[in-house]
């Protein structure tokens, strides 16, 4: 279930968030999105201008929390100089592997944290 809820957060058939009081995904020091609704909309203009493949490597979990190591393609559908990733131009791939850490508190996502590896 825990593994699912990450695929479906991060898969391209549509922003699928998880209901929590508090949701705050932190993007390492790259950027911090506080809410349910600013992390769709994030996600929303991501996937309107990026195609995500993720590979997922590794996953741990338990009642409190998740962990999974995850490879990521990004696949620009057009130019995006200032993509929270990289600058990309159409076409071409940027390729990161990262670190997601999920709390979970009363059995939904509360805190998001994401690293590069």
């Amino acid at each position: 279930m825990k593994r699912e809820c990450h695929v479906r957060f991060c898969e391209g058939g549509g922003v699928k968030i998880p209901s929590a009081t508090r949701l705050v995904l932190n993007l390492g020091n790259r950027k911090t999105i506080h809410g349910r609704q600013g992390i769709i909309d994030f996600y929303r203009e991501v996937k309107s201008r990026i195609r995500e493949t993720l590979v997922v490597r590794n996953i741990v979990a338990d009642q409190d929390g998740l962990a999974v190591e995850v490879a990521t393609e990004f696949y620009a559908l057009e130019d995006w100089p200032d993509f929270i990733a990289g600058a990309i131009r159409k076409g071409q791939s940027i390729h990161i592997v990262s670190w997601a850490f999920y709390t979970i508190v009363n059995g939904k996502f509360q805190t998001i944290r994401s690293t590069r590896i």
